[in-house]
């Protein structure tokens, strides 16, 4: 389903592939299936933005729940917003290597979800290819289903160049034989 965030959401059977999540695992409650990017170009300076959200399905409220998330390599982090002036989440988040950091959320009430939203840029140097943003979630208390308590976003980086070379001398016509000699830097 479309939340009104725009974004695009999913549960059900998966043993093909069909929630569109890049698995083959069932969901038994609603797992985002789409950062909106599938590609991004190196260098482009855009801001682009991962979204990660927590949902308690169960019939408890889940305690000490922790987001890891595994940064792409070549990536720039930007901010991490959890402000809940801007966002409906709980916690705090902290900073790893690498890029990779935790989200410590605390308690998720039963039918509650928590979102952290994440900036970032491709830099120009970036190699073209798949980057992956990989993201689990635990919590103390006893679940039903660990199956989906962690997820992944592919990102295809692609390189474009636009070079160009221009030749000049200065002179329109010349004599041969003239001994002039040309030097190209």
């Amino acid at each position: 389903y479309l939340k009104s965030d725009g974004t695009l959401w999913a549960m059900g059977r998966n043993t093909s592939g069909q929630l569109g999540d890049g698995t083959t695992t069932s969901r038994n409650i609603p797992v985002s299936v789409a950062s909106g990017v599938t590609a991004v170009t190196a260098g482009d300076t855009v801001t682009y933005t991962y979204t990660i959200s927590v949902t308690n399905a169960g019939l408890s409220d889940a305690d000490n729940v922790v987001v890891a998330d595994v940064w792409p390599a070549g990536f720039d982090q930007g901010t991490l917003d959890d402000n809940a002036t801007t966002n409906p989440t709980e916690g705090t988040t902290a900073a790893g290597t690498g890029g990779n950091f935790t989200w410590d959320i605390g308690t998720v009430e039963k039918g509650d979800t928590e979102t952290l939203t994440v900036s970032y840029t491709v830099p120009s140097g970036t190699t073209a290819g798949e980057y992956t943003n990989s993201v689990s979630v635990t919590t103390t208390t006893p679940e039903t289903d660990t199956s989906d308590n962690a997820d992944t976003d592919i990102n295809t980086v692609v390189e474009l160049a636009d070079v160009s070379i221009e030749k000049t001398d200065n002179e329109t016509a010349v004599t041969a034989g003239d001994g002039v000699t040309y030097t190209y830097t």
